[in-house]
């Protein structure tokens, strides 16, 4: 695998952003999983998790942007975190999208994440479904803008209330998506029973079936923690592997643009 560094202006953001790819060798076309990190890590902590060889095998290839703790929302408040949405969707993938013979389809491109980066992964993909054809949540922050901090986090309640109601809540995401009748991202979720996000996870997971949303819930002991996220995430680059595909077709909004909100 080749691992490049680019650190870019991301005009949504008004400042420089970091990210970090890694890409198979040979010409492409490649698959593109998105992998977001947690509250308090960054980029680097991707490098504890083996990624390398996980996209090795499968033939992935692995961007990972940096993204503060900004929940991968656009906060727009006077002094807010400001629009990572926004640079994760149009200036992360416009730039791997050019630089890159990726397969710029949803069918091709799938994003993942870890806690907050595993909300980021399931209401990305929830709110892209034209962008992103499949997502992977490991011990999602699944509350954010559904319900208060578990843990009465006062800042994080306070940027869920500064953001426009149900916009950026998973269950009222997907919920639209299912009674709207549009295209619908794979999903793939995964917590442990002694996490304190397993029953919104188990509840996300009751209302997919109530939909008929055919997705996988890997359910395992375990918390919070490092141990059951090295164990699960090779089981999430297995289930993207299989999900995304070189084929499918696209339209203008797709190639052309920034998010296709549903």
């Amino acid at each position: 695998m080749n691992r490049l560094h680019l650190h870019f202006h991301s005009p949504s953001l008004g400042r420089p952003l970091r990210v970090e790819i890694l890409c198979p060798p040979g010409r492409g076309p490649f698959r593109v999983v998105y992998l977001l990190h947690g509250l308090g890590t960054d980029l680097e902590i991707w490098r504890a998790y083996d990624v390398e060889p996980l996209a090795a095998a499968r033939r992935l290839m692995v961007v990972m942007p940096d993204g503060d703790n900004s929940y991968y929302v656009n906060d727009r408040r006077p002094g807010g975190l400001g629009a990572w949405e926004d640079a994760i969707v149009r200036d992360v993938r416009g730039t791997v999208d050019r630089m890159f013979r990726t397969v710029p389809l949803r069918e091709g491109r799938g994003v993942a994440g870890i806690s907050m980066g595993g909300f980021g992964a399931m209401m990305l993909a929830l709110r892209h479904p034209r962008l992103f054809g499949a997502c992977a949540c490991l011990s999602g922050s699944l509350y954010f803008g559904h319900a208060p901090h578990p843990r009465g986090e006062a800042w994080q309640d306070a940027l869920a209330r500064g953001l426009p109601k149900g916009d950026y809540d998973v269950f009222e995401l997907a919920r639209r998506l299912a009674e709207g009748g549009g295209v619908r991202p794979a999903v793939w979720m995964a917590c442990g029973t002694g996490d304190g996000h397993f029953d919104d996870h188990r509840r996300l997971s009751a209302l997919l079936d109530r939909w008929g949303w055919s997705h996988v819930f890997e359910q395992g002991t375990g918390t919070h923690d490092t141990d059951f996220w090295r164990e699960h995430l090779p089981l999430a680059f297995d289930f993207l592997a299989s999900t995304l595909s070189a084929g499918g077709r696209s339209d203008r909004s797709e190639r052309d643009g920034g998010p296709t909100l549903e």
